[in-house]
């Protein structure tokens, strides 16, 4: 599921905060289970986080890594909004329970062409 961002104005104009988290499982099922698993924080609380944007969850082609595209209007409000709620254990022991390794985050910007 795609959210729409909030505030798109502001949002284009710093960047924001952009992340591809990978997920890594053992199979097909364990990689459909896991972003259902995942998808259902983010029904739930993840969206309504103060400074949330979006969130886009890719299943990859090898049947066993889960994609994560995450944005944030700033790297503040992931920290304290997100990474700091006391549900990210709940949603960690989601991970755990279908990957094989702990998430690999990886912080990007998003390039523009000027």
């Amino acid at each position: 599921m795609d959210h729409t961002p909030r505030d798109q104005a502001s949002y284009d104009s710093d960047g924001g905060h952009v992340l591809f988290i990978l997920l890594d499982t053992p199979g097909p099922k364990e990689q459909r289970d896991l972003a259902a698993a995942v998808q259902e924080h983010i029904d739930t609380w993840v969206r309504h986080c103060p400074g949330y944007v979006s969130t886009r969850l890719h299943l990859a082609a090898d049947g066993r890594t889960v994609v994560n595209h995450a944005e944030w209007t700033d790297e503040d409000h992931y920290q304290r909004n997100f990474l700091q709620d006391p549900r990210k254990r709940e949603l960690d022991a989601s991970i755990a329970r279908h990957a094989t390794s702990a998430p690999r985050p990886i912080p990007c910007q998003v390039f523009r062409h000027d």
